[in-house]
């Protein structure tokens, strides 16, 4: 057993997390059937599934929205041809208007109904519950998850369909919570982007490669999400001592960002284009 957690966010239940002898990928162990995930989002608190969320740390995350909002179309545009975006994952869409204001013709798969009401109706049109339902005869030139691959109940099927989906000349940008973070190592089994068992999967870098190898990718570039190491870490303080200790969450976050320069830019999360091999 690599490490035992808590979930804190829903259940209270613990679950663990071991690695793969194979190939090193962290996996949650054992994890809830398919048809029971969905109750383990069960959360106001879950803040890519509403806008109703009104605690400080939600707020906070509005807020940085903004800005890391500009960050993700920027990447986009710096990496794809302009044309079609597909979103995964995308919950009350704002990332799809971000992306749709830039000129992009825009697709989202999000798969909870709520959500994905939310952002029909800010977007005026109709999105799709399953990436399955997606014809394979679309390209896209830029496919996007936001932190969602850890989610995704079938790794291998996933990533096979991405690759078939995605334009020659496209990009794929996904981000995922780095579990080699400065602030992983600070909050041990607290580690709040453990979120167990809503995340699958944890993705060190050196996996990452492997996986990219595996299904036909390249990874080009790999980018810092620097918000998400104050986030994660004002999560984190209230799942380790019970208390809103804010101060001591931007102090790990401030030195998680300046850890990860020196150490292999191994940031609290991160943002990986794979292009086709």
């Amino acid at each position: 057993m690599f490490i035992t957690c808590k979930d804190y966010n829903v259940s209270g239940e613990k679950f663990g997390i071991q690695q793969c002898q194979n190939c090193d990928l962290l996996f949650t162990n054992p994890r809830p059937a398919e048809t029971e995930l969905g109750s383990y989002y069960d959360s106001d608190t879950y803040v890519s599934h509403t806008n109703k969320g009104n605690t400080l740390i939600n707020r906070a995350y509005k807020l940085v929205r903004r800005f890391t909002l500009r960050q993700k179309t920027a990447l986009v545009e710096k990496w794809s041809l302009s044309g079609e975006l597909l979103d995964i994952g995308c919950g009350t869409g704002h990332f799809l208007q971000a992306a749709k204001e830039k000129g992009w013709k825009v697709e989202g798969v999000e798969i909870n109904d709520g959500a994905r009401t939310q952002a029909e109706a800010a977007l005026e049109q109709e999105l799709y519950k399953h990436l399955t339902e997606i014809p394979l005869t679309r390209r896209f030139q830029a496919i996007s998850m936001w932190h969602v691959l850890e989610h995704v109940y079938d790794l291998g099927q996933t990533l096979t369909l991405l690759k078939d989906l995605l334009h020659k000349q496209g990009s794929l940008l996904i981000a995922v919570p780095n579990p080699q973070s400065y602030d992983a190592q600070v909050y041990g089994s607290a580690w709040a982007a453990w979120d167990v068992p809503r995340h699958l999967y944890h993705f060190s870098q050196e996996v990452m490669h492997k996986l990219a190898r595996k299904h036909g990718f390249t990874i080009k570039a790999i980018n810092p999400m620097y918000f998400d190491a104050f986030y994660v870490s004002m999560l984190s303080e209230e799942y380790k001592k019970g208390s809103k200790a804010y101060g001591n969450a931007v102090i790990t976050g401030m030195r998680s960002n300046l850890w990860a320069k020196n150490h292999n830019n191994q940031f609290s999360s991160l943002i990986y284009i794979l292009q086709h091999a």
